[in-house]
């Protein structure tokens, strides 16, 4: 999130505020959805759970975190 609040400063002259937040969150949330889906894969492709639970949390995934990704 540090990353993505650099890229976002010296804000542009005449920005609103939907015009931040709408490019903020296009920097964080496509990468924040794609460790969600992985935390919630690859246990499975590792062999520490069976890919029936990993498609549970995969499928749990717009509720909450998965078992691993808590510190999401």
């Amino acid at each position: 999130m540090i990353v993505s609040a650099f890229l976002l400063l010296p804000m542009k002259t005449g920005m609103t505020m939907s015009q931040f937040y709408h490019r903020r969150f296009l920097c964080i949330l496509p990468p924040f959805i794609c460790f969600l889906v992985l935390y919630a894969v690859l246990p499975a492709a590792w062999g520490g759970l069976t890919w029936d639970y990993a498609i549970e949390q995969l499928k749990m995934v717009p509720f909450n975190f998965p078992l691993w990704g808590g510190h999401l």
